[in-house]
């Protein structure tokens, strides 16, 4: 069939698909019959080509913010612009909306273009002009070819135009390419010209964007790198330096001149190592490492990368232990300044610490809770030479049974179900140089207390599965509220830990036994919690000094502090009264506002005989008086006692305590 009859053939299709009479024609393409469909529902009326041009700056900011796509195509299609010329077509670049970023071809066809409005800066949407390669093929997103009668309007009837999606790495839309000419000029082989070229372009913008990501990731690298508070190294397989961070030249006091490409060996010679330990050299955990007391002394170790190089990170070990202390969430604030008391007991207990500050030796704590331990145990290392070095602190008690060994000692990469792929520091070596705080001693497992000997014994450690021993520099100071003698007769704590442990036993006083210093004490406390000027009265005082403070020093904090709030908060006098009698303390209120406020140990009306009731008939009177003094109101009065609404209403059913009406 002749060119001429086919569009004939297409051109009467397409009318009687206007007209109603055939909406799916025979013979017609199915891309082009979706378009006319999709075109007959624009409801396009009429083509005005002159609408939609930008000017030239609008045409320049559309170009700028797709630099990189405009940027890749211009390059590839200016290198086809002779073929372009020579074939009677005019190459064709929209973007994602059909607006013409680029047209290229001789004078003859961009004049006959010219008349058409084909032009940089037209619009070629399928919703304004109806079927053509550029707009069809960005709804279709896919290649298409439009021949003559398969524009839907006739102002396109005399050009064949095809065209392919551009697409940028993430899948959507960048644009299209296209070649467009007169229809004489319609060639089917052009299809296949123009999907390639687009799919050039294509994997341009996918390498563009690895290349972009790669240079992202280095420059993040870089700056990480610069900004790290560490030293870093990289060497590669065979150890030789590759780069250093500016951290790391600073604190090695060199030019990046003189360790590039340099040996590891040629950076830390036997010469200038200054008492470094090499230990491993290819070892995946540790290159080199050093304690010690002076603060320019380093602390480094080394991880192996996927393609066998190696990186260094290392740094002061007074810079590393500041932030291990905030790491684990364990710092030493106390000194011996803070510790209250002049007691002959308490005077005596604090001059054995400041002996002991002054060794290495290990240190057993003793005394009931509350009584200070680890004030003590933090005043000591502060005291100590070890003062710029990590205070880590554990809770014996606290370690889930299964765990505390890879808690202490650290455990390898996949050493058992739910560990870390990268393995685990135990607190040991997070404590190397500085000193280790065993809180609740008597609380450790037994089958954990011989690791824990050994460690003692042998000054290193051994992590989960691991075969390398690390060695440690570690002072030990254990407390514990239990009787370990008792518990060694009874089979559950070991004699030769003990006496590991307890190389001098220091006892912290009960508060009870050392009664002239809680008016030290409450006065440090009232001052601590107080905006005003408060001050306990002489029954007060005598109040105090005759309870048994089965908390001590932290029980009487926890009173002082609930009893200045409660007398600052505004409450009525009958309340604080109440209140105060249940914390079972009297205070004085002096100052600007010439307060006083009586406990119920000074009020006839409201007196209770406490040394002949039982703790449960104290009970049920607070609870009724706190209910009275809320007008019982249930909520009120839990709000008041520092309980639950629930609670209460167990007690007062328990007590059997109803309202008289």
């Amino acid at each position: 069939m002749s060119e001429y009859k086919e569009q004939e053939l297409i051109r009467k299709a397409k009318l009687n698909f206007i007209n109603k009479k055939d909406l799916n024609p025979a013979g017609i393409r199915t891309e082009i019959l979706n378009s006319w469909k999709r075109t007959f529902n624009y409801d396009i009326s009429k083509v005005s080509l002159k609408e939609k041009l930008l000017s030239a700056d609008e045409l320049n900011d559309r170009i700028t913010r797709r630099k990189d796509f405009y940027d890749i195509a211009v390059h590839i299609i200016e290198g086809l612009n002779e073929f372009s010329i020579g074939s009677g077509y005019m190459s064709l670049l929209s973007d994602e909306e059909g607006y013409m970023l680029l047209c290229l071809g001789n004078k003859e066809i961009q004049g006959n273009a010219k008349n058409n409005y084909l032009i940089e800066g037209c619009n070629r949407s399928e919703s304004r002009l109806g079927t053509n390669a550029i707009g069809t093929s960005i709804i279709a997103k896919e290649p298409v070819q439009v021949i003559g009668e398969e524009h839907f309007f006739s102002v396109f009837t005399q050009w064949s135009c095809t065209a392919a999606p551009i697409f940028y790495p993430d899948g959507s839309i960048a644009g299209v390419f296209g070649l467009s000419g007169p229809i004489s000029k319609a060639n089917h082989l052009t299809l296949s010209f123009v999907t390639a070229t687009a799919e050039t372009i294509t994997r341009q913008l996918k390498l563009k964007k690895i290349h972009d990501d790669l240079q992202r990731a280095k420059d993040n690298i870089e700056l990480m790198g610069e900004v790290a508070p560490s030293g870093l190294i990289l060497l590669d397989s065979n150890l030789n330096i590759i780069q250093l961070n500016r951290k790391a030249l600073q604190l090695l006091q060199k030019k990046e001149s003189d360790v590039i490409n340099r040996p590891l060996d040629s950076l830390f010679s036997k010469t200038n190592l200054d008492g470094w330990n090499v230990y491993d050299v290819y070892g995946e955990h540790g290159i080199f490492y050093k304690t010690g007391k002076k603060a320019h002394h380093f602390t480094a170790y080394s991880r192996k990368t996927k393609s066998n190089d190696y990186i260094i990170v290392f740094e002061p070990n007074n810079e590393l232990h500041q932030r291990i202390n905030r790491l684990v969430g364990s710092e030493a604030h106390f000194s011996f300044d803070d510790i209250i008391g002049s007691s002959d007991s308490m005077s005596m207990a604090v001059k054995l610490a400041k002996v002991a500050s002054k060794t290495d030796i290990n240190i057993l704590l003793t005394g009931e809770n509350g009584t200070g331990k680890e004030l003590f145990a933090q005043s000591i290392h502060n005291a100590s030479e070890r003062k710029e070095g990590p205070f880590i602190t554990i809770n014996c008690g606290a370690l889930p049974r299964s765990l505390i060994e890879s808690e202490l000692f650290g455990y390898e990469g996949g050493s058992f179900t739910g560990s870390k792929k990268e393995g685990n520091v135990g607190k040991f070596e997070l404590a190397n140089g500085g000193t280790i705080f065993l809180d609740e001693i008597g609380e450790m497992p037994f089958d954990a207390q011989a690791a824990l000997l050994r460690v003692l014994e042998n000054k290193e450690i051994v992590r989960i599965g691991a075969t390398k021993t690390i060695k440690i520099d570690v002072r030990i100071i254990s407390a514990t509220n239990k009787d370990l003698p008792a518990m060694i007769r009874e089979g559950v704590f070991r004699e030769d830990l003990y006496y590991r442990l307890n190389v001098l036993d220091i006892h912290i006083p009960a508060l009870r036994d050392r009664g002239e210093d809680i008016k030290l004490l409450a006065d440090y406390f009232i001052k601590k919690y107080s905006k005003g000027n408060l001050q306990l009265s002489d029954k007060s005082y005598h109040r105090l000094k005759n309870r048994l403070w089965p908390g001590n020093v932290r029980e009487l904090e926890n009173h002082i502090e609930k009893t200045v709030h409660l007398m600052q908060s505004g409450l009525t006098e009958t309340e604080i009264e109440y209140l105060t009698d249940k914390l079972n303390i009297g205070i004085d209120l002096s100052g600007k506002d010439n307060v006083s406020l009586k406990s119920e140990a000074e009020n006839p009306q409201t007196k209770i005989q406490e040394n002949n009731l039982s703790l449960k008939d104290n009970e049920c009177i607070c609870i009724k008086k706190a209910l009275s003094a809320s007008c019982w109101n249930v909520q009120a009065a839990a709000k008041k006692l520092g309980i639950s609404r629930r609670t209460i209403y167990r007690k007062m059913e328990k007590y059997n305590i109803k309202r008289n009406i």
